[in-house]
């Protein structure tokens, strides 16, 4: 019979315990006077810890702490282990349940890193060669010699062994004794226990998924090859409190993804502390009882935003947009299908741009065709890679090739930063959208007159540096390798541009409003708040009034940029 108690401080208890009762088959019990006499261990990290605050570490650092053991009876105990270990999950409501968010169903629970260490008695070097003459079961008795019970003597009489990655099979910390060798070309051997262990540990983690801390304990655990193997460290530890000081060696030989707290999609990481004992009861039988405390960690992943190619400029396409024309039917029926349809905008903008390649080449100043009535934005961003409160120095140039009969009053941009999560275990679905931040400007004319303002250039800049910003609290982009190949997390800027502006009569325009259009005409828009440009150009030139003009708005939309986000460079 399986038998557990608990005592969580989690986001969610009654989920957690509710996992908790599913993955390990028992019923829940919590602390009280009835659990005085089980023995209980606590993980203290050295970095402060509360319920609004998480540690946090970086690859290649070590987690520090103090394991504290309070034994209100003597035990056996047969392992010990405090070990760092993170997990990668996609669950629905309840990590027992898959998720629904697409075409398919997905549920993966794949283990990132298991790696810590073992707590076993330390030896004298006396000790240590009267060990090598004895045989096995000798040196077990002998290794449960001598145990002090004080706390600061226990602590000095304990020794730290390491446990290699379960993943890639590496050597994560060496404390072992002084002129002890490792080879870490070695694949280690595991044991039945070490694999018991392991299996606990992730089950623990999986069911403890919304805890930031938890304690528990099993009571006979169900592990048939277990209960014949014994550990050549099993040693005895009486009534009292023990201290035992770890340092668990985070690993740099693979990337880890860093942490991301999602309903659906976490990745969490844990430091758990697990013992495996043997108890007397009051009737004198031994009951075979497994104690474990969870404590959550967060990881912060190393993702360099200088690396590569990340620092050089983006190649982005301009998006176009076709402005109708109050001229001729002719012009009027061309524009009406290139700008209703798809296929025709697609032809209408390779058509485009051979034209405007051909007019700068040539210099040619002249009334443009049907098809070259056209706005044109274009986008520019210096670097793709940004690290979290940086500036994104986004420029958007606004060129009007109809200002011969479309003058344009005010712009309005709207830019979102969207993350996204994308499935890459199946088929690369998307199963996640978010707007994580949207920034709004809206530009109006400098040039202003009694009556109307008109944008009297051809190109305008307009330079939203300063308005759009990374969030602080923005997670790393998560490529698929650093996953296990589950998902990633990827990040992009939609832009969208309404132009709103006066249509004229292009003769008449023309001949009442002698305003020279200067191809190289540029003037630069800088947004100093999220709904205001200023121009660097308080130039008001005076316009005529003009008759007869219909207001219209253009929306210009730009394909998504896609960007990184890092956290060093």
């Amino acid at each position: 019979m399986l038998s557990c108690c608990q005592e969580t401080e989690s986001f969610h208890p009654t989920t957690s315990q509710d996992c908790t009762e599913l993955m390990l088959n028992n019923s829940i019990v919590q602390y009280g006077p009835s659990t005085k006499d089980l023995p209980k261990i606590d993980v203290m990290l050295d970095l402060p810890h509360s319920d609004g605050y998480v540690p946090t570490y970086w690859p290649g650092q070590s987690i520090s702490g103090q394991l504290n053991m309070k034994l209100p009876t003597a035990i056996k105990v047969t392992h010990l282990r405090v070990a760092l270990f993170g997990n990668v999950q996609v669950h629905g409501d309840l990590p027992e349940l898959p998720v629904s968010n697409g075409l398919f169903d997905y549920h993966q629970n794949q283990q990132l890193v298991n790696t810590g260490l073992r707590v076993i008695k330390k030896t004298t070097a006396n000790q240590q060669d009267e060990q090598e003459e004895q045989t096995e079961d000798n040196r077990m008795e002998c290794e449960n010699e001598d145990i002090q019970q004080s706390s600061e003597t226990s602590q000095n009489r304990f020794d730290t062994i390491p446990i290699y990655d379960s993943n890639d099979h590496t050597l994560i910390l060496d404390n072992g004794r002084v002129g002890h060798q490792f080879d870490h070309t070695i694949k280690p051997k595991k044991s039945s226990e070490d694999r018991h262990i392991e299996s606990l540990i992730k089950k623990i983690a999986t069911a403890e998924n919304f805890s930031n801390q938890c304690h528990g304990i099993l009571i006979n655990p169900e592990a048939n090859g277990l209960r014949n193997s014994v550990s050549q460290n099993t040693y005895d530890l009486s009534a009292n409190t023990h201290q035992i000081a770890f340092s668990i060696h985070i690993p740099t030989t693979r990337k880890l993804p860093g942490t991301f707290n999602h309903p659906n999609y976490p990745i969490t990481y844990r430091v758990i502390a697990i013992m495996r004992c043997l108890r007397q009861t009051e009737t004198g039988e031994q009951v075979d009882t497994v104690v474990y405390h969870t404590i959550r960690v967060r990881l912060e992943a190393v993702s360099d935003v200088n690396s590569g190619s990340l620092g050089s400029p983006i190649q982005l396409l301009p998006a176009y947009q076709c402005v109708r024309n109050n001229g001729s039917f002719k012009n009027r029926i061309c524009t009406y299908f290139l700008s209703s349809s798809s296929v025709l905008t697609d032809w209408a903008c390779k058509s485009l741009s051979y034209h405007q390649q051909y007019q700068n080449s040539e210099r040619i100043s002249r009334t443009k065709p049907c098809y070259s009535s056209y706005l044109q934005l274009c986008p520019n961003l210096p670097r793709q890679a940004f690290k979290r409160s940086q500036e994104i120095p986004l420029i958007l140039i606004l060129k009007n090739y109809a200002i011969s009969h479309f003058k344009i009053s005010t712009i309005q941009v709207f830019v979102q930063l969207v993350r996204r999560i994308n499935m890459t275990c199946s088929v690369n679905e998307e199963v996640e959208s978010i707007v994580l931040q949207s920034y709004t400007a809206i530009v109006h004319c400098s040039q202003q007159s009694a009556t109307h303002s008109f944008f009297k250039d051809s190109s305008i800049h307009l330079d939203l540096s300063q308005i759009t910003k990374v969030p602080n609290d923005c997670v790393c982009t998560t490529p698929p390798n650093v996953t296990k190949d589950i998902f990633e997390i990827s990040y992009s800027l939609k832009v969208k541009l309404s132009v709103l502006g006066a249509s004229f009569k292009q003769e008449s325009s023309l001949r009442r409003n002698s305003i020279s259009v200067s191809p190289a005409a540029e003037e630069l828009y800088v947004a100093v708040s999220k709904q205001h440009i200023a121009s660097y150009d308080e130039v008001h030139p005076t316009v005529g009034s003009i008759e007869g003009h219909k207001q219209k708005c253009y929306d210009i939309y730009v394909k998504p940029i896609p960007i990184m986000i890092g956290n060093v460079d």
